[in-house]
């Protein structure tokens, strides 16, 4: 009787007709490998809040990076106070930019943009930047609102018309204020902003653009087609907030929406994207006032395909995995590696002629291998201490793909469970900045 080596996974069950065609032909005993994904924490984000370290507006104009924004214990990693760069905590703006891995400030109360850079030590050792007084850049364009998308492009709305509820959209550049291109955005019939001036948006890895404008009341908002070739954006109105909100950034899938009252009273929304449902205000974090947000989401994904599988005897099989791994988040990966222990899988004794090796064309990182790599004492499979970048523009260097080829004996007619773990951190260990983020594999191709 035909018997088939069968890849399983716990996300999905299915049989690749390739495979299965070759596993016909070449083995002749059950061997069940099944790949697993396990819960893991793919992503971790960090909500970065510029107000005051304190929720009834007391101490400096000051940006804090908040760890685990919506767990229990959420804590700021560092404060960072830039009362000498704005003098309040009015008519200011935040912004992290994926490109180069910094947060940029913007102060537009004098009706000019002003703006610093600061370099916050991404990826390796956070900490609060050196900055000077004086702004690194001075124009006359005044931008509402502004956030870099992934390819490091900055957006912002500006001209709002609240009889028509037009504004622009504008792509601008940061340097000098000159606006690289330009569409008008139509707010829908009878949900036009109160103002554009009271808000923030945020921009999702995907491209996708959500907006919070307006006061009194204050209204969430997608908008869409705004980096197409069309004249127009349009902004779909999704829900009326029921207190005043003016910060807005991507968390976990989710995005939380902030206000205060200026009264002692600190808040925040979850939306859930998928579903357009929007939970109960709760206290905001770590008893800070939020102004503006925008955050940090390491990233991390695996993808794991069993390629081929040779039959050498009864009980032994010469095995090739091709394991894909990709930085799926907006920042540079400190410390990244994968991880894949075939001794707990098969038994230390049954696993001989390990092979390691970058698919070829799959390695634009320059990552070095782990000499040392047994799949038993040592497995990791990558040498300590490298990083991965984010993905801008067209760039390939933000993933990689390797091939393990081993072989294992006394196979038995069992399911043997197989994963590989992809971690990486931002901060460095044993440091305040230190975030953990790590996915077991997916079943399939790097499309999964």
């Amino acid at each position: 009787m035909v018997k088939l080596i069968t890849i399983l996974s716990t996300q999905e069950i299915k049989f690749n007709d390739m495979l299965i065609s070759i596993f016909k032909k070449t083995i002749s005993v059950v061997y069940f490998i099944i790949i697993l994904q396990l819960a893991s924490n793919a992503q971790n984000s960090i909500l970065v809040n510029f107000g005051t370290n304190s929720c009834n507006g007391s101490g400096a104009p000051s940006f804090s990076l908040i760890k685990d924004p919506f767990g229990n214990a959420s804590s700021s990693l560092t404060t960072c106070n830039v009362g000498a760069q704005v003098p309040d905590i009015f008519a200011v703006f935040i912004a992290y930019n994926p490109k180069n891995n910094k947060l940029y400030l913007a102060d537009i109360r004098t009706g000019f943009t002003k703006t610093w850079a600061m370099d916050i030590g991404l990826p390796e050792n956070i900490n609060c930047p050196q900055l000077d007084s004086l702004p690194d850049n001075t124009y006359s364009y005044v931008s509402n609102n502004f956030e870099f998308d992934n390819n490091g492009d900055l957006w912002s709305f500006s001209d709002y018309n609240d009889t028509t509820g037009q504004c622009n959209i504008d792509q601008f550049d940061l340097n000098t204020g000159t606006v690289i291109n330009t569409r008008i955005v139509q707010f829908p019939n009878g949900n036009f902003p109160t103002t554009i001036s009271s808000g923030d948006l945020t921009l999702l890895p995907n491209g996708r653009m959500f907006a919070t404008l307006g006061s009194n009341p204050s209204r969430l908002y997608e908008i869409t087609n705004y980096s197409s070739a069309s004249s127009y954006a349009i902004a779909t109105y999704l829900t009326t907030l029921p207190l005043n909100c003016f910060g807005i950034a991507y968390l976990n899938g989710q995005l939380e929406i902030t206000g205060t009252d200026f009264s002692g009273t600190c808040y925040y929304y979850k939306y859930e994207i998928s579903s357009n449902t929007l939970d109960s205000a709760v206290t905001f974090q770590d008893g800070q006032l939020p102004i503006d947000n925008t955050s940090i989401s390491p990233s991390i994904g695996v993808a794991k395909q069993l390629t081929s599988a040779q039959k050498i005897n009864a009980t032994t099989a010469a095995i090739t995995y091709n394991i894909y791994v990709k930085n799926l988040g907006n920042v540079a990966l400190n410390n990244i590696n994968v991880s894949d222990n075939l001794a707990a899988i098969y038994g230390a004794k049954n696993i001989s002629n390990i092979s390691l090796s970058f698919v070829p064309g799959n390695n634009d990182a320059n990552l070095l291998l782990n000499s040392s790599y047994n799949g038993n004492t040592d497995t990791n499979m990558l040498a300590p201490n490298q990083n991965l970048v984010n993905q801008t523009s067209s760039n390939t260097d933000y993933f990689f793909q390797l091939q393990l080829s081993f072989t294992v004996t006394n196979l038995q007619d069992m399911i043997y469970e197989n994963s590989a773990i992809g971690s990486a951190t931002i901060g460095g260990q044993g440091s305040l900045s230190f975030i953990n983020v790590a996915d077991s594999s997916n079943n399939g191709p790097a499309s999964a």
